[in-house]
């Protein structure tokens, strides 16, 4: 009494129950803990074979049978894992072990063994494999590395562009496995998120020789999990090389477009900006020059910022704001003069067109004082 009562014990803890059965005699012997993984209260029931398989659940009914018969026709041993359906309607997955005992004559006469409980398990498992297949899925890059620089994660992705198994990489040191300058902006930015526990993010070009020419934007974001105490950065990295590319040369491309449209002599701005304080799609130098701009580090042209230096300019500034707004709300394309306090006389002409679903205003400014000037001699010598 007191062994089984020392039994009882850790049975309840790991969820683990016993049985004893004589297969020819149909007698069965039920441990406490394998009446309650049937969803039995212990004694509430005689148990026999009728009485397990009534708890087994239908699906997995057909495979436990089979697998028990080939035990008890010499196999000797039955492992399987299946669901147990409680008369309440709840269902739960348990490990069945047994080993079959035989006569002189082969005849199976006895099975004892132990039924476990493996539902968590089995769901933690479950999540897991969902959470790789999640991060499998991913084309970017993804690894994972813990306070102390050793990889416990990496994708599929990781995995094909490195040109690495994923059995060389876990639980290795990052500097074993990449050639990681600890000094460079990548491993600056991987010691940041770690010791800060602040995002960080790095585009540059690879060190790699095999690699030259080929530049990647990395993610850092640490993480802390709780209930382990572990801690540590998660990268994700995408290569952009084809876009880097295609905005080195829209660079280009917008450097030659100001150097041809600053040649022009006109002061021009295109700005689909539905805010005032929204950057402009494009100004150039004859612009800043004109109403006197001096951006300052970090500092952006804004429809706003060109208002508040022509302004003081204008020679009715009331009126001209009203104008703007005219121009703005007609939709349509626009050329008046405007005249300046200094006494020099403009052209401003705005051409609105739709773009992508938005309206781009091209503003362009030329000086006509001049003409102007010229103009009125001729008026005032042909009334003389």
């Amino acid at each position: 009494e007191r062994s089984e009562q020392q039994l009882r014990l850790p049975e309840r803890v790991a969820h683990l129950g016993s049985f004893d059965w004589n297969p020819q005699s149909g007698e069965l012997h039920w441990s406490d803990e394998h009446y309650r993984l049937w969803g039995h209260v212990p004694g509430a029931v005689v148990p026999s074979y009728e009485v397990f398989r009534a708890g087994v659940h239908p699906q997995d009914l057909p495979a436990l049978e089979a697998e028990l018969q080939r035990a008890l026709a010499g196999g000797r041993l039955y492992d399987l894992v299946h669901r147990v359906r409680h008369p309440d309607g709840q269902v739960r997955r348990v490990h069945a072990r047994g080993e079959v005992t035989f006569d002189a004559q082969g005849v199976a006469r006895r099975m004892i063994g132990t039924v476990q409980d493996v539902t968590e398990p089995m769901r933690e498992r479950e999540v897991l494999r969902t959470h790789q297949f999640v991060i499998d899925s991913i084309t970017d890059m993804v690894s994972v590395v813990d306070e102390d620089l050793v990889f416990r994660l990496v994708n599929d992705e990781w995995c094909r562009l490195e040109g690495r198994r994923r059995e060389e990489v876990i639980g290795r040191y990052l500097c074993d496995v990449l050639p990681v300058d600890l000094n460079s902006d990548r491993g600056e930015a991987l010691l940041a998120c770690l010791r800060l526990r602040e995002r960080r993010v790095v585009r540059a070009p690879l060190p790699v020789e095999r690699d030259a020419g080929r530049v990647r934007e990395t993610h850092y974001y640490p993480y802390d999990e709780p209930e382990g105490g572990m801690r540590g950065v998660v990268m994700v990295t995408r290569d952009v090389t084809q876009e880097e590319r295609a905005r080195v040369e829209l660079a280009q491309s917008v450097d030659n477009l100001r150097l041809t449209l600053n040649a022009t002599g006109d002061a021009i701005f295109a700005s689909d900006a539905r805010s005032p304080e929204e950057p402009v799609l494009f100004a150039n130098d004859a612009l800043l020059r004109l109403w006197n701009i001096r951006l300052r580090d970090g500092e952006v042209v804004t429809p706003a910022l060109i208002m508040a230096h022509a302004t003081p300019q204008f020679l009715d500034p009331q009126r001209e704001a009203a104008r703007v707004a005219e121009i703005i709300g007609s939709g349509t394309m626009h050329e008046n003069r405007i005249e300046l306090r200094d006494g020099r006389v403009l052209m401003r002409r705005c051409i609105p067109t739709a773009l992508a679903g938005r309206t781009v205003r091209v503003w362009g400014f030329r000086d006509i004082t001049r003409e102007e000037q010229a103009v009125r001699a001729l008026v005032t010598a042909k009334e003389q």
